[in-house]
């Protein structure tokens, strides 16, 4: 049996058994859509929302609801499109502090940002979608991530009513994670500018070398 046979044919089993989703069951063409295209906005927006929403949860008793897990009060349909979009929400507005934070100290801290010649975007614009899916996506995935997971802890400790430090190992895994994310976006981040500036380098660094014609008109 085939991949595609074999992804059809686990389509058809849960329409059989959950008849009311069938029209909202993923085809393997759909399924191959969200990985190719919306994968990048799934990690560097959706994950990282949850998580703000999920610090927010304690905060807000309707953001409770939505994320309850109790069979009592199992979320509905209709929350699941809640924390869906909230989760969108919550990663734009997460994305938003990120830059002005984040970038701009990782800026000042031995990541300068580049003055990239955007003449030559047209015609590399492929690659340059490329590195902004292996790099950039994952850049703001991992500091997107980072802001969330602050922010998440910091309320929990204000709910709780406790300082950093009581909860022994919880703690010790929060840091953990913390410079893993940092670590991580600022390797993603360096990589990202630096393959990047081999499709568009600045105008003085082409000036460097031999001119060309677009040099000689500029």
């Amino acid at each position: 049996m085939t991949k595609g046979k074999k992804r059809q044919c686990q389509s058809d089993i849960a329409a059989s058994f959950f008849p009311e989703y069938a029209p909202t069951l993923p085809s393997p063409s759909r399924m191959k859509d969200l990985s190719s295209d919306n994968f990048g906005l799934l990690i560097a927006y959706l994950i990282p929302g949850f998580v703000t929403l999920w610090g927010v949860r304690p905060l807000v008793k309707t953001v409770d609801t939505w994320l309850a897990t109790t069979p009592e009060s199992a979320p509905t349909v209709g929350g699941f499109l809640y924390v869906t979009l909230a989760s969108f929400a919550a990663g734009l507005i997460v994305s938003a502090v990120r830059w002005a934070v984040i970038d701009h100290l990782y800026h000042a801290t031995g990541i300068p940002q580049p003055a990239w010649d955007f003449r030559k975007f047209p015609a590399n614009l492929e690659a340059f979608q490329s590195h902004v899916d292996d790099h950039y996506r994952y850049y703001q995935f991992y500091a997107n991530a980072l802001v969330a997971l602050v922010f998440a802890y910091s309320t929990a400790f204000l709910t709780a009513g406790r300082l950093p430090g009581g909860a022994g190992w919880k703690d010790l895994a929060f840091l953990l994670i913390v410079v893993v994310l940092v670590f991580g976006s600022r390797d993603a981040l360096k990589k990202y500018y630096s393959r990047t500036a081999a499709l568009l380098p600045p105008r003085s660094e082409r000036r460097a070398g031999a001119p060309t014609s677009g040099d000689a008109l500029s």
